[in-house]
Protein backbone atom coordinates (compact mmCIF):
# COMPACT_ATOMS: atom_id res chain seq x y z
CA UNK A 1 0.00 0.00 0.00
CA UNK A 2 1.27 3.49 -0.87
CA UNK A 3 1.22 5.30 2.47
CA UNK A 4 1.85 8.67 0.81
CA UNK A 5 -1.54 8.78 -0.88
CA UNK A 6 -4.39 10.84 0.60
CA UNK A 7 -7.34 9.01 2.19
CA UNK A 8 -9.85 7.95 -0.44
CA UNK A 9 -12.86 9.78 1.00
CA UNK A 10 -16.37 9.03 -0.27
CA UNK A 11 -18.22 11.97 -1.85
CA UNK A 12 -20.53 12.21 1.18
CA UNK A 13 -17.48 12.61 3.46
CA UNK A 14 -16.01 15.22 1.14
CA UNK A 15 -19.30 17.11 1.25
CA UNK A 16 -19.07 17.31 5.05
CA UNK A 17 -15.37 18.18 5.09
CA UNK A 18 -15.55 20.87 2.40
CA UNK A 19 -19.18 22.05 2.58
CA UNK A 20 -20.03 20.95 -0.95
CA UNK A 21 -23.47 21.97 -2.20
CA UNK A 22 -26.17 19.34 -2.70
CA UNK A 23 -26.19 20.12 -6.42
CA UNK A 24 -22.46 19.36 -6.67
CA UNK A 25 -22.77 16.12 -4.68
CA UNK A 26 -25.73 14.87 -6.74
CA UNK A 27 -23.95 15.67 -10.01
CA UNK A 28 -20.87 13.73 -8.85
CA UNK A 29 -22.97 10.72 -7.88
CA UNK A 30 -24.80 10.79 -11.23
CA UNK A 31 -21.48 10.70 -13.10
CA UNK A 32 -19.77 8.11 -10.86
CA UNK A 33 -17.40 10.60 -9.27
CA UNK A 34 -18.03 8.97 -5.93
CA UNK A 35 -14.59 9.15 -4.28
CA UNK A 36 -11.65 11.49 -3.93
CA UNK A 37 -9.60 9.19 -6.18
CA UNK A 38 -12.24 9.44 -8.92
CA UNK A 39 -12.10 13.25 -8.69
CA UNK A 40 -8.28 13.38 -8.71
CA UNK A 41 -7.95 11.10 -11.73
CA UNK A 42 -10.46 13.05 -13.76
CA UNK A 43 -8.96 16.41 -12.78
CA UNK A 44 -5.44 15.34 -13.75
CA UNK A 45 -6.79 14.31 -17.16
CA UNK A 46 -9.09 17.28 -17.92
CA UNK A 47 -8.25 20.06 -15.44
CA UNK A 48 -12.00 20.71 -15.18
CA UNK A 49 -15.34 19.06 -14.40
CA UNK A 50 -17.44 21.27 -16.67
CA UNK A 51 -18.12 18.58 -19.25
CA UNK A 52 -20.41 16.76 -16.83
CA UNK A 53 -24.10 17.61 -16.99
CA UNK A 54 -25.24 19.39 -13.86
CA UNK A 55 -21.78 20.81 -13.03
CA UNK A 56 -21.64 24.52 -13.75
CA UNK A 57 -19.04 27.14 -12.96
CA UNK A 58 -19.79 27.21 -9.24
CA UNK A 59 -19.74 23.41 -8.82
CA UNK A 60 -16.58 23.24 -10.94
CA UNK A 61 -14.82 25.72 -8.62
CA UNK A 62 -15.93 23.72 -5.58
CA UNK A 63 -14.56 20.45 -6.94
CA UNK A 64 -11.28 21.95 -8.14
CA UNK A 65 -10.74 23.50 -4.70
CA UNK A 66 -11.32 20.09 -3.07
CA UNK A 67 -8.93 18.25 -5.38
CA UNK A 68 -6.23 20.95 -5.18
CA UNK A 69 -6.28 20.81 -1.38
CA UNK A 70 -5.11 17.18 -1.58
CA UNK A 71 -2.70 17.33 -4.52
CA UNK A 72 -1.11 20.78 -4.09
CA UNK A 73 2.04 19.24 -2.62
CA UNK A 74 2.63 17.41 -5.89
CA UNK A 75 4.50 19.20 -8.65
CA UNK A 76 3.14 19.14 -12.21
CA UNK A 77 5.54 16.37 -13.24
CA UNK A 78 4.49 14.26 -10.26
CA UNK A 79 0.76 14.41 -10.91
CA UNK A 80 0.89 11.70 -13.56
CA UNK A 81 2.73 9.49 -11.07
CA UNK A 82 0.02 10.29 -8.53
CA UNK A 83 -2.62 9.10 -10.98
CA UNK A 84 -0.74 5.82 -11.50
CA UNK A 85 -0.26 5.37 -7.77
CA UNK A 86 -4.00 5.78 -7.28
CA UNK A 87 -4.66 3.10 -9.88
CA UNK A 88 -2.28 0.77 -8.03
CA UNK A 89 -3.97 1.57 -4.71
CA UNK A 90 -7.40 0.78 -6.14
CA UNK A 91 -6.01 -2.47 -7.50
CA UNK A 92 -4.58 -3.22 -4.06
CA UNK A 93 -7.98 -2.52 -2.51
CA UNK A 94 -9.60 -5.00 -4.90
CA UNK A 95 -6.88 -7.53 -4.02
CA UNK A 96 -7.90 -7.24 -0.39
CA UNK A 97 -11.55 -7.61 -1.38
CA UNK A 98 -10.61 -10.73 -3.41
CA UNK A 99 -8.85 -12.28 -0.40
CA UNK A 100 -11.78 -11.53 1.89
CA UNK A 101 -14.43 -12.77 -0.57
CA UNK A 102 -12.51 -15.96 -1.27
CA UNK A 103 -11.46 -16.84 2.28
CA UNK A 104 -14.52 -15.74 4.29
CA UNK A 105 -17.39 -15.73 1.78
CA UNK A 106 -16.30 -18.79 -0.21
CA UNK A 107 -16.77 -17.11 -3.58
CA UNK A 108 -15.05 -18.59 -6.61
CA UNK A 109 -12.35 -16.65 -8.44
CA UNK A 110 -14.57 -16.35 -11.53
CA UNK A 111 -17.38 -14.77 -9.53
CA UNK A 112 -14.97 -12.35 -7.84
CA UNK A 113 -13.42 -11.34 -11.15
CA UNK A 114 -16.88 -10.59 -12.56
CA UNK A 115 -17.30 -7.99 -9.78
CA UNK A 116 -14.01 -6.22 -10.37
CA UNK A 117 -15.28 -3.48 -12.66
CA UNK A 118 -18.27 -2.53 -10.54
CA UNK A 119 -16.15 -2.65 -7.37
CA UNK A 120 -13.45 -0.40 -8.88
CA UNK A 121 -16.09 2.10 -10.04
CA UNK A 122 -17.69 2.09 -6.59
CA UNK A 123 -20.85 0.64 -8.11
CA UNK A 124 -20.93 -2.81 -6.54
CA UNK A 125 -24.61 -3.91 -6.61
CA UNK A 126 -24.89 -4.57 -2.89
CA UNK A 127 -28.03 -6.72 -2.68
CA UNK A 128 -27.14 -8.67 -5.82
CA UNK A 129 -23.74 -9.31 -4.22
CA UNK A 130 -25.43 -10.50 -1.01
CA UNK A 131 -27.59 -12.88 -3.01
CA UNK A 132 -24.44 -14.28 -4.66
CA UNK A 133 -22.90 -14.79 -1.21
CA UNK A 134 -25.99 -16.56 0.12
CA UNK A 135 -26.20 -18.83 -2.92
CA UNK A 136 -22.51 -19.77 -2.47
CA UNK A 137 -22.91 -20.68 1.20
CA UNK A 138 -26.01 -22.88 1.24
CA UNK A 139 -27.11 -25.87 -0.79
CA UNK A 140 -29.10 -25.60 -4.01
CA UNK A 141 -32.12 -27.03 -2.19
CA UNK A 142 -31.87 -24.55 0.67
CA UNK A 143 -31.44 -21.64 -1.72
CA UNK A 144 -34.59 -22.71 -3.55
CA UNK A 145 -36.48 -22.79 -0.24
CA UNK A 146 -34.95 -19.42 0.65
CA UNK A 147 -36.18 -17.94 -2.63
CA UNK A 148 -39.68 -19.44 -2.56
CA UNK A 149 -40.90 -19.75 1.04
CA UNK A 150 -39.54 -16.74 2.94
CA UNK A 151 -41.17 -14.04 0.78
CA UNK A 152 -37.81 -12.50 -0.03
CA UNK A 153 -38.12 -12.62 -3.81
CA UNK A 154 -40.67 -11.39 -6.34
CA UNK A 155 -42.94 -12.57 -7.74
CA UNK A 156 -44.04 -14.27 -4.53
CA UNK A 157 -44.24 -18.00 -5.10
CA UNK A 158 -47.16 -20.12 -3.93
CA UNK A 159 -45.55 -23.58 -4.01
CA UNK A 160 -46.64 -25.76 -1.14
CA UNK A 161 -44.31 -27.55 1.25
CA UNK A 162 -45.32 -30.88 -0.26
CA UNK A 163 -44.48 -29.70 -3.81
CA UNK A 164 -40.99 -28.62 -2.77
CA UNK A 165 -40.57 -31.81 -0.72
CA UNK A 166 -41.34 -33.98 -3.76
CA UNK A 167 -38.91 -31.93 -5.87
CA UNK A 168 -36.03 -32.74 -3.50
CA UNK A 169 -37.22 -36.14 -2.32
CA UNK A 170 -37.65 -35.17 1.33
CA UNK A 171 -40.62 -34.86 3.66
CA UNK A 172 -42.78 -31.76 4.01
CA UNK A 173 -41.76 -31.59 7.65
CA UNK A 174 -38.12 -31.34 6.59
CA UNK A 175 -38.92 -28.36 4.36
CA UNK A 176 -40.70 -26.71 7.29
CA UNK A 177 -37.60 -27.25 9.43
CA UNK A 178 -35.40 -25.68 6.74
CA UNK A 179 -37.69 -22.64 6.51
CA UNK A 180 -37.46 -22.20 10.27
CA UNK A 181 -33.68 -22.71 10.46
CA UNK A 182 -32.51 -20.85 7.32
CA UNK A 183 -32.60 -17.25 8.62
CA UNK A 184 -30.23 -18.09 11.51
CA UNK A 185 -27.96 -20.16 9.26
CA UNK A 186 -27.66 -17.39 6.66
CA UNK A 187 -27.17 -14.75 9.35
CA UNK A 188 -24.19 -16.65 10.73
CA UNK A 189 -22.74 -17.15 7.24
CA UNK A 190 -22.76 -13.48 6.28
CA UNK A 191 -22.11 -11.94 9.70
CA UNK A 192 -18.42 -11.35 8.86
CA UNK A 193 -19.37 -8.85 6.13
CA UNK A 194 -20.37 -6.31 8.78
CA UNK A 195 -16.68 -6.11 9.77
CA UNK A 196 -15.55 -5.32 6.23
CA UNK A 197 -16.37 -1.66 5.59
CA UNK A 198 -15.54 -1.62 1.84
CA UNK A 199 -18.60 -3.83 1.26
CA UNK A 200 -21.06 -2.18 3.66
CA UNK A 201 -20.16 1.15 2.04
CA UNK A 202 -22.13 -0.04 -0.98
CA UNK A 203 -25.44 -0.19 0.92
CA UNK A 204 -27.72 2.35 -0.85
CA UNK A 205 -27.57 5.65 1.02
CA UNK A 206 -31.36 6.18 0.89
CA UNK A 207 -31.80 3.24 3.28
CA UNK A 208 -30.16 5.52 5.88
CA UNK A 209 -28.40 2.67 7.74
CA UNK A 210 -25.21 4.65 8.42
CA UNK A 211 -27.05 7.21 10.57
CA UNK A 212 -28.38 4.41 12.83
CA UNK A 213 -31.91 5.81 13.34
CA UNK A 214 -34.12 4.07 15.97
CA UNK A 215 -36.08 2.40 13.17
CA UNK A 216 -35.90 2.16 9.39
CA UNK A 217 -38.80 1.64 7.00
CA UNK A 218 -38.17 -0.12 3.70
CA UNK A 219 -40.97 -0.01 1.14
CA UNK A 220 -41.63 -1.25 -2.37
CA UNK A 221 -40.70 2.11 -3.86
CA UNK A 222 -37.15 1.68 -2.57
CA UNK A 223 -36.88 -1.97 -3.56
CA UNK A 224 -38.16 -1.08 -7.04
CA UNK A 225 -35.17 1.25 -7.43
CA UNK A 226 -32.82 -1.49 -6.21
CA UNK A 227 -34.39 -4.10 -8.49
CA UNK A 228 -34.05 -1.83 -11.50
CA UNK A 229 -30.46 -0.76 -10.78
CA UNK A 230 -29.10 -4.14 -9.70
CA UNK A 231 -31.28 -6.33 -11.94
CA UNK A 232 -32.62 -8.37 -9.02
CA UNK A 233 -36.13 -9.16 -7.77
CA UNK A 234 -36.17 -8.64 -4.02
CA UNK A 235 -38.83 -7.54 -1.53
CA UNK A 236 -38.66 -5.10 1.40
CA UNK A 237 -38.46 -8.13 3.70
CA UNK A 238 -35.28 -9.26 1.94
CA UNK A 239 -33.64 -5.85 2.47
CA UNK A 240 -34.69 -5.80 6.12
CA UNK A 241 -33.41 -9.33 6.66
CA UNK A 242 -29.98 -8.57 5.14
CA UNK A 243 -29.54 -5.35 7.13
CA UNK A 244 -30.52 -7.10 10.38
CA UNK A 245 -27.99 -9.86 9.63
CA UNK A 246 -25.21 -7.30 9.15
CA UNK A 247 -26.26 -5.13 12.11
CA UNK A 248 -27.67 -7.79 14.39
CA UNK A 249 -26.88 -5.91 17.58
CA UNK A 250 -28.36 -2.68 16.21
CA UNK A 251 -31.63 -3.79 14.61
CA UNK A 252 -34.33 -6.41 14.85
CA UNK A 253 -36.74 -7.12 12.02
CA UNK A 254 -40.32 -6.38 13.04
CA UNK A 255 -42.39 -9.54 12.83
CA UNK A 256 -45.46 -8.36 10.92
CA UNK A 257 -48.69 -10.33 10.50
CA UNK A 258 -48.77 -10.58 6.74
CA UNK A 259 -46.09 -12.75 5.20
CA UNK A 260 -46.07 -10.78 1.95
CA UNK A 261 -45.80 -7.23 3.16
CA UNK A 262 -45.23 -4.25 0.90
CA UNK A 263 -43.30 -2.60 3.72
CA UNK A 264 -40.71 -3.78 6.23
CA UNK A 265 -39.50 -2.21 9.48
CA UNK A 266 -36.25 -2.85 11.31
CA UNK A 267 -36.20 -1.51 14.87
CA UNK A 268 -33.56 -0.91 17.54
CA UNK A 269 -33.59 -3.53 20.34
CA UNK A 270 -34.27 -0.84 22.96
CA UNK A 271 -37.35 0.52 21.20
CA UNK A 272 -38.53 -3.00 20.41
CA UNK A 273 -38.36 -3.95 24.10
CA UNK A 274 -40.75 -1.22 25.26
CA UNK A 275 -43.89 -2.22 23.34
CA UNK A 276 -45.35 -5.45 22.01
CA UNK A 277 -45.20 -4.44 18.35
CA UNK A 278 -46.36 -7.89 17.23
CA UNK A 279 -49.66 -7.41 19.09
CA UNK A 280 -49.87 -3.82 17.86
CA UNK A 281 -49.62 -5.12 14.29
CA UNK A 282 -52.24 -7.80 14.97
CA UNK A 283 -54.61 -5.16 16.37
CA UNK A 284 -54.08 -2.85 13.39
CA UNK A 285 -54.65 -5.78 11.04
CA UNK A 286 -57.91 -6.56 12.84
CA UNK A 287 -59.07 -2.92 12.71
CA UNK A 288 -58.29 -2.52 9.01
CA UNK A 289 -59.87 -5.83 7.97
CA UNK A 290 -63.09 -5.39 9.97
CA UNK A 291 -66.27 -4.37 8.16
CA UNK A 292 -66.86 -0.75 9.11
CA UNK A 293 -70.22 0.66 8.16
CA UNK A 294 -69.45 4.09 9.56
CA UNK A 295 -66.31 6.16 10.04
CA UNK A 296 -64.87 6.33 13.57
CA UNK A 297 -61.71 7.37 15.44
CA UNK A 298 -59.21 5.54 17.67
CA UNK A 299 -57.08 7.45 20.18
CA UNK A 300 -53.47 6.52 19.35
CA UNK A 301 -52.09 7.02 22.88
CA UNK A 302 -54.83 4.86 24.41
CA UNK A 303 -54.25 2.25 21.71
CA UNK A 304 -50.50 2.09 22.47
CA UNK A 305 -51.07 2.04 26.22
CA UNK A 306 -52.68 -1.38 25.84
CA UNK A 307 -49.50 -2.78 24.31
CA UNK A 308 -46.78 -1.65 26.73
CA UNK A 309 -44.37 -4.48 27.52
CA UNK A 310 -44.83 -5.70 31.08
CA UNK A 311 -42.38 -4.08 33.50
CA UNK A 312 -41.10 -1.55 30.95
CA UNK A 313 -43.32 1.39 31.85
CA UNK A 314 -40.72 3.03 34.11
CA UNK A 315 -38.01 2.70 31.44
CA UNK A 316 -39.84 4.72 28.81
CA UNK A 317 -38.65 8.29 28.30
CA UNK A 318 -40.82 10.82 26.53
CA UNK A 319 -38.59 10.56 23.46
CA UNK A 320 -39.04 6.75 23.49
CA UNK A 321 -42.80 7.20 23.57
CA UNK A 322 -42.75 9.68 20.68
CA UNK A 323 -40.49 7.43 18.59
CA UNK A 324 -42.70 4.42 19.24
CA UNK A 325 -45.79 6.45 18.37
CA UNK A 326 -44.20 7.56 15.10
CA UNK A 327 -43.39 3.93 14.27
CA UNK A 328 -46.95 2.80 15.04
CA UNK A 329 -48.36 5.61 12.87
CA UNK A 330 -46.09 4.53 10.00
CA UNK A 331 -47.16 0.89 10.34
CA UNK A 332 -50.82 1.93 10.39
CA UNK A 333 -50.57 4.32 7.45
CA UNK A 334 -48.00 2.68 5.18
CA UNK A 335 -49.01 -0.95 5.68
CA UNK A 336 -52.73 -0.76 6.44
CA UNK A 337 -53.60 2.59 4.79
CA UNK A 338 -55.15 3.89 8.02
CA UNK A 339 -55.31 7.69 8.04
CA UNK A 340 -54.23 9.90 10.95
CA UNK A 341 -55.76 13.24 11.93
CA UNK A 342 -53.82 16.48 11.48
CA UNK A 343 -52.74 16.58 15.13
CA UNK A 344 -51.56 12.95 14.99
CA UNK A 345 -53.78 12.01 17.92
CA UNK A 346 -56.33 9.71 16.27
CA UNK A 347 -56.48 6.96 13.71
CA UNK A 348 -59.32 7.66 11.27
CA UNK A 349 -61.05 4.37 10.49
CA UNK A 350 -63.05 4.85 7.32
CA UNK A 351 -66.24 3.19 6.18
CA UNK A 352 -65.15 0.22 4.10
CA UNK A 353 -68.33 -1.64 3.30
CA UNK A 354 -71.67 -0.81 1.76
CA UNK A 355 -74.45 -0.28 4.28
CA UNK A 356 -78.09 -0.56 3.28
CA UNK A 357 -79.88 2.76 3.27
CA UNK A 358 -82.53 1.74 5.86
CA UNK A 359 -79.78 0.54 8.20
CA UNK A 360 -77.97 3.85 7.85
CA UNK A 361 -81.20 5.76 8.52
CA UNK A 362 -81.67 3.73 11.72
CA UNK A 363 -78.11 4.56 12.82
CA UNK A 364 -78.72 8.26 12.23
CA UNK A 365 -82.03 8.28 14.09
CA UNK A 366 -80.43 6.54 17.07
CA UNK A 367 -77.57 9.05 17.07
CA UNK A 368 -79.91 12.06 16.98
CA UNK A 369 -82.45 10.46 19.38
CA UNK A 370 -85.29 12.37 17.75
CA UNK A 371 -87.51 12.42 14.70
CA UNK A 372 -85.81 13.56 11.50
CA UNK A 373 -87.28 14.91 8.29
CA UNK A 374 -86.47 13.28 4.97
CA UNK A 375 -84.42 16.36 4.04
CA UNK A 376 -82.36 16.13 7.23
CA UNK A 377 -81.68 12.44 6.65
CA UNK A 378 -80.66 13.03 3.05
CA UNK A 379 -78.24 15.86 3.93
CA UNK A 380 -76.53 13.81 6.66
CA UNK A 381 -76.26 10.70 4.45
CA UNK A 382 -74.48 12.78 1.80
CA UNK A 383 -71.67 13.49 4.29
CA UNK A 384 -71.53 10.04 5.90
CA UNK A 385 -71.72 7.52 3.08
CA UNK A 386 -69.89 7.20 -0.21
CA UNK A 387 -72.86 5.33 -1.62
CA UNK A 388 -76.10 7.20 -1.12
CA UNK A 389 -79.45 7.71 -2.87
CA UNK A 390 -79.29 10.06 -5.83
CA UNK A 391 -82.37 12.01 -4.69
CA UNK A 392 -84.69 12.55 -1.75
CA UNK A 393 -87.40 10.55 -3.50
CA UNK A 394 -85.14 7.52 -3.91
CA UNK A 395 -84.26 7.78 -0.20
CA UNK A 396 -87.98 7.89 0.66
CA UNK A 397 -88.62 4.83 -1.51
CA UNK A 398 -85.73 2.86 0.00
CA UNK A 399 -87.08 3.15 3.57
CA UNK A 400 -90.80 3.00 2.76
CA UNK A 401 -91.16 -0.75 3.31
CA UNK A 402 -88.84 -1.09 6.31
CA UNK A 403 -91.04 -1.91 9.30
CA UNK A 404 -88.41 -0.61 11.73
CA UNK A 405 -88.88 2.96 10.48
CA UNK A 406 -92.21 4.70 10.91
CA UNK A 407 -93.40 7.87 9.16
CA UNK A 408 -94.85 10.53 11.42
CA UNK A 409 -98.20 11.47 9.89
CA UNK A 410 -97.84 13.02 6.47
CA UNK A 411 -94.99 15.38 7.32
CA UNK A 412 -92.13 13.44 5.67
CA UNK A 413 -90.70 12.94 9.16
CA UNK A 414 -89.49 9.56 10.40
CA UNK A 415 -88.87 7.84 13.72
CA UNK A 416 -88.04 4.34 14.93
CA UNK A 417 -90.95 2.02 15.63
CA UNK A 418 -89.35 1.09 18.96
CA UNK A 419 -89.90 4.67 20.16
CA UNK A 420 -93.40 4.03 21.50
CA UNK A 421 -93.48 7.45 23.23
CA UNK A 422 -93.99 9.26 19.91
CA UNK A 423 -97.45 9.57 18.35
CA UNK A 424 -97.18 8.77 14.66
CA UNK A 425 -100.78 9.56 13.73
CA UNK A 426 -101.73 12.33 11.34
CA UNK A 427 -102.85 15.70 12.73
CA UNK A 428 -106.46 14.85 11.90
CA UNK A 429 -106.23 11.53 13.78
CA UNK A 430 -104.66 13.26 16.80
CA UNK A 431 -107.54 15.76 16.82
CA UNK A 432 -110.07 12.90 16.71
CA UNK A 433 -108.17 11.18 19.55
CA UNK A 434 -108.45 14.33 21.68
CA UNK A 435 -112.09 15.19 20.88
CA UNK A 436 -113.14 11.62 21.62
CA UNK A 437 -112.62 12.50 25.28
CA UNK A 438 -115.34 15.19 24.99
CA UNK A 439 -118.34 13.48 23.34
CA UNK A 440 -120.92 15.93 21.92
CA UNK A 441 -119.15 18.91 23.53
CA UNK A 442 -117.75 22.03 21.92
CA UNK A 443 -114.01 22.34 22.48
CA UNK A 444 -112.00 25.54 21.87
CA UNK A 445 -109.63 25.22 18.94
CA UNK A 446 -106.85 26.59 21.18
CA UNK A 447 -107.23 23.60 23.54
CA UNK A 448 -107.04 21.24 20.57
CA UNK A 449 -103.94 23.06 19.37
CA UNK A 450 -102.20 22.68 22.77
CA UNK A 451 -102.79 18.93 22.67
CA UNK A 452 -101.62 18.51 19.08
CA UNK A 453 -98.54 20.65 19.82
CA UNK A 454 -97.28 17.90 22.12
CA UNK A 455 -96.71 15.68 19.07
CA UNK A 456 -96.38 18.07 16.15
CA UNK A 457 -94.75 21.41 15.53
CA UNK A 458 -97.82 23.03 13.97
CA UNK A 459 -100.19 26.04 14.22
CA UNK A 460 -103.96 26.50 14.92
CA UNK A 461 -104.41 27.58 11.32
CA UNK A 462 -102.75 24.43 10.03
CA UNK A 463 -104.98 22.31 12.29
CA UNK A 464 -108.12 24.06 10.99
CA UNK A 465 -106.94 23.56 7.39
CA UNK A 466 -106.39 19.84 7.97
CA UNK A 467 -109.88 19.45 9.45
CA UNK A 468 -111.46 21.53 6.69
CA UNK A 469 -110.08 19.06 4.14
CA UNK A 470 -111.86 16.18 5.86
CA UNK A 471 -114.61 14.74 3.64
CA UNK A 472 -116.19 12.40 6.20
CA UNK A 473 -118.24 15.14 7.94
CA UNK A 474 -117.00 14.14 11.40
CA UNK A 475 -116.09 17.69 12.47
CA UNK A 476 -118.24 20.74 12.95
CA UNK A 477 -117.24 24.32 13.83
CA UNK A 478 -119.19 27.09 15.47
CA UNK A 479 -118.68 30.81 15.02
CA UNK A 480 -116.45 31.10 18.14
CA UNK A 481 -113.65 28.84 16.84
CA UNK A 482 -114.93 25.88 18.74
CA UNK A 483 -115.36 22.43 17.29
CA UNK A 484 -116.75 19.11 18.28
CA UNK A 485 -116.69 15.58 17.01
CA UNK A 486 -119.86 14.35 15.33
CA UNK A 487 -120.90 10.85 16.35
CA UNK A 488 -120.19 8.39 13.52
CA UNK A 489 -123.86 7.31 13.59
CA UNK A 490 -124.91 10.84 12.75
CA UNK A 491 -122.63 11.14 9.78
CA UNK A 492 -124.64 10.60 6.64
CA UNK A 493 -123.33 8.06 4.14
CA UNK A 494 -122.36 9.57 0.79
CA UNK A 495 -125.07 9.02 -1.79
Amino acid sequence: MNVGLPTNYQIADLADLHNLSNRTVNACINHNLRTLYNLIQHYINDNSFMRFKGIGAKSNRELIAVVESYIKKYKSAEKEKLKNDIKKEESYTFDRFTTFACHYLHLSQDVIESLMTSFSLNQLPFFKFMDIVIRANISERDYYVFSTKLNFKTPLYTESYSTIARKYNVTSERIRQIVKQLPAIISNKIDCISQYTPITDFIPSYLNIKNRPPFIEINTQETSIINKREKVSITPNYCGFILCCLYKHKYIMLDLVSSADSVCFIVSPHLMSLYNFRNIDISLDSISSAKNRVKYEVNINDFMQRHITSGKLSHRSNSDRLLAKELVIKIAHDKYKIDVDGNRKFFIIKENTTIKTPDLVIILLKEKKRAMTIKELYDVILTRSTKHPVSIESLRSSILNDKRIVPVGKTSTYILKEWDNINTKTIKDIVIEYLSGFPDKWVPLNDVYKYVQKFRNTTPRNIRSNIALDTTGRFTFDKKSKLKLVSPSLVSEPS
